[in-house]
């Protein structure tokens, strides 16, 4: 028997005279809360307010990284690919290989755009790959999920031990628990932001549709250029190694306008920061 169920049985005239006053909590009752129902009160709960503070902590972490590391990509990269080769001495089929390879150039990809970029993959939508966003923020939830149960798990511990005589342990708990305020309004945030995207999902399956559509065909031999080079390098090529690879005109011409595309980008997406 569901939480629903249970309330209904044992207290029907107070479920009832609650859901009357309160609509929201009438829906919740009948488990058919909206996703603007769902956004309502996630902001209610803090959403928005929060974000801000996760938005200039991030503004801060990139300046900090840039400040005292500005070689980081270069040691993240070193990291990528130790990895990457360590996987790739256990594996033997080349279709594994290969699934190996493409991820760890993928996560050089990811990490090179959000230094550059200086934006969390979770909280700036792509404009190409718009639904991309419900995946990190799928992922970044449950990373504080766990954190939150964590939390609970040391709170309980360390009143236990304070109650058998370690009374020491009790500073614990007030740090746990601002800790878990912090996970509890990330899980918040991530469940506020899944809303708003999961209630626009078709809208935005369409736009992402339309512009690998578009930059497809319009950029076709410039992304096989890059494509082939990182096929054959095994790695992501440099901008240096894809103009080296150049064979007509054609090619040097798309890759130039691609090139200013992801400029432009760039550009608004720096305007827009402080944004999901």
């Amino acid at each position: 028997m569901g939480v629903v169920e249970i309330l209904e049985k044992n207290f029907p005239s107070l479920t009832k005279n609650f859901a009357n006053n309160h609509p929201l909590l009438e829906k919740f009752l009948k488990n058919s809360l909206t996703y603007d129902d769902k956004i309502f009160l996630t902001e209610k709960l803090g959403a928005g307010k929060f974000q801000k503070i996760v938005f200039r902590a991030e503004d801060l972490k990139f300046k900090i990284l840039k400040k005292l590391c500005p070689n980081y990509l270069k040691y993240h990269d070193k990291y990528i690919d130790w990895q990457k080769n360590k996987k790739l001495q256990k594996l033997h089929s080349d279709y594994e290989k290969n699934k190996v390879i493409e991820d760890a150039n993928l996560q050089k990809e990811i990490a090179h755009k959000e230094f550059y970029r200086e934006m969390n993959r979770n909280y700036h939508m792509s404009s190409t790959r718009p639904l991309e966003i419900i995946k990190y923020l799928e992922w970044n939830k449950a990373v504080h999920k766990r954190s939150l149960k964590l939390n609970g798990l040391v709170i309980a511990s360390s009143l236990g031990l304070t109650f058998l005589g370690f009374p020491e342990i009790l500073l614990l708990v007030p740090i746990e628990l601002f800790s878990a305020l912090i996970n509890f309004e990330c899980v918040n945030i991530q469940n506020h932001n899944i809303y708003r995207f999961k209630e626009k999902e078709k809208k935005l399956y369409e736009i992402q549709t339309r512009q690998l559509k578009n930059n497809s065909e319009k950029y076709e031999e410039a992304n096989t250029l890059i494509a082939t080079k990182q096929e054959e390098l095994k790695n992501i090529p440099t901008i240096d190694e894809i103009i080296a690879s150049i064979k007509d005109k054609n090619q040097l011409e798309q890759l130039k306008k691609l090139l200013e595309k992801q400029k432009a980008t760039n550009n608004m997406l720096a305007k827009q920061k402080g944004r999901i």
